[in-house]
């Protein structure tokens, strides 16, 4: 796969150069040099001269994040999650319950992009992330060794790592295309199903991506990816992911930014992961899976906005752990619904809303199907409760929020989850996951600095009673700041 993407740049700056005329009344040496062997000067921005329009075009830019965590929560999301509600409930649920601990994390993100022309531009970015204090909470267990393990850029590991590196290409060909080939992030929608997983270890993809945007309204992408190394375990093979996410943006006349949203997407993702292979507990290995979603998105008056969202799954993939050398077939399926009732004018802008998510598990392991949901890769933070404590997978969610705006650009909140299990399964024998609490703020102090806080309340239902013999109330604090420049 990195064999290929360094293939398809290096073609896409070749055909970019060999298309562009020369500027032959140039008498700049390194633009001379630059016409006889690809015929592409640097579009002139400045002085005049092909060295000061190179650094003309650079644009540095950074990106800085502290949190402080305290929490009793035993398993609080790693790159991926871990899944509460999957598989195996047993050890997952017993798992959940913890001492208080607190540890401090850091991500640093310094990115440089530069133009070539006026169409054909370069981003790299490097990244380092390190947590300080509870680093057992990340560690992947070596079944070969029997010892744990840090194998995980977020924890405890200095290095520093190509986050970003990519050319694009805009107009390429054709007014309207662009095409991209490097390692970038996939962001769709309200990162539903594809993510950057912002709020803890990043995600990049090693990707060969082409944009269609012939008018204001509909965008179109296409795209093949495989995940960058460093989030994968070790293995036989890394994520793969290859795919279609369409956008339409309709005016619907209720006003500036009240636009109805429109989007479709499928996917082909294959992860060829092995439980025993990785050491760690996970709910789809060996997986060949189809995704077909849709999302519409919009308001319904100026005060009324709504989210709808579903995909349904399909394809093949392994029996859930143990029995991984078995092939099931997959039928599985999710949606989510919200709607909200804001007050704009009012002092204090409030909002009350009001969601249901459903994601569809899997109640007999051995049937031959696999029903179910797979997140894939799914912004992990905030989506089913701050603790952060499931996987969208085996899951039901009622929430509701009320949420006021006090001054400028800052958010004040208290949320609302119930939790259920979509499917039972034995043990535990109680579809009742358990209550959650959320209050939270967040502010833009300045134009590059953020701060989010957060006090999540997360109250065990009769599953963990069943597993556990107790019920206790779990936490989870921190404070979240991110400087961007």
């Amino acid at each position: 796969m990195a064999r290929g993407l360094a293939v398809g740049m290096l073609m896409l700056c070749i055909c970019g150069a060999a298309m562009a005329e020369p500027d032959v009344s140039s008498e700049d040496p390194f633009v001379m040099f630059w016409n006889n062997f690809f015929k592409q000067p640097f579009p002139h921005r400045g002085d005049g001269t092909s060295w000061g329009d190179m650094l003309e075009s650079m644009r540095l830019d950074g990106y800085i994040r502290a949190r402080y965590n305290t929490s009793d929560i035993g398993f609080i999301q790693r790159i991926f999650g871990p899944s509460v509600t999957g598989q195996i409930p047993d050890p997952d649920l017993g798992a959940v319950n913890s001492n208080w601990e607190d540890w401090l994390s850091y991500k640093v993100i310094l990115g440089a992009n530069f133009s070539l022309t006026h169409d054909i531009s370069f981003r790299t970015s490097i990244i380092n992330m390190n947590v300080f204090g509870q680093d057992n909470r990340f560690e992947r267990f070596d079944p070969d060794a029997g010892t744990p393990f840090i194998d995980s850029p977020q924890v405890a590991n200095p290095e520093v790592q190509l986050y970003e590196g990519y050319g694009e290409w805009k107009n390429f060909f054709m007014p309207g295309i662009t095409a991209l080939v490097g390692r970038t992030e996939l962001v769709y929608g309200n990162e539903w199903i594809l993510s950057d997983n912002e709020f803890y270890g990043g995600l990049t993809w090693d990707t060969i991506k082409l944009s269609m945007n012939t008018t204001d309204q509909l965008s179109v992408d296409f795209f093949l990816a495989e995940i960058n190394h460093m989030y994968s375990p070790r293995g036989p093979a890394q994520p793969q992911i290859a795919g279609l996410y369409s956008s339409y943006r309709a005016d619907m006349g209720l006003g500036e930014k009240k636009n109805t949203l429109i989007d479709l997407y499928f996917l082909y993702t294959t992860d060829d992961f092995r439980a025993d292979e990785i050491g760690v507990t996970t709910d789809f290995a060996n997986d060949k899976r189809y995704t077909v979603g849709a999302r519409v998105a919009g308001w319904f008056m100026p005060e009324i906005d709504y989210d709808l969202q579903a995909a349904y799954q399909f394809g093949h993939s392994a029996e859930p752990p143990p029995s991984t050398d078995r092939s099931a077939t997959v039928s599985a399926y999710a949606a989510s619904a919200e709607i909200g009732l804001n007050w704009e004018q009012v002092q204090w802008s409030p909002r009350i809303s009001g969601s249901v998510s459903y994601a569809s598990g899997d109640s007999d392991l051995d049937d031959g199907d696999a029903d179910a949901y797979n997140p894939l890769y799914r912004n992990i933070h905030g989506m089913n409760g701050l603790a952060d404590v499931f996987h969208f997978t085996n899951l039901v969610d009622w929430a509701a929020q009320i949420s006021f705006k006090p001054y400028g650009m800052s958010t004040l909140g208290i949320e609302g989850h119930i939790f259920r299990s979509a499917e039972r399964i034995s043990p535990p024998t109680s579809k009742e996951l358990g209550k959650e609490l959320d209050f939270f703020f967040t502010a833009d102090v300045t134009s590059n600095l953020n701060m989010r806080m957060a006090y999540a309340i997360f109250s065990e239902g009769d599953a963990f009673n069943d597993v556990t013999g107790e019920r206790p109330h779990n936490n989870r604090f921190y404070i979240h700041m991110v400087y961007k420049f």
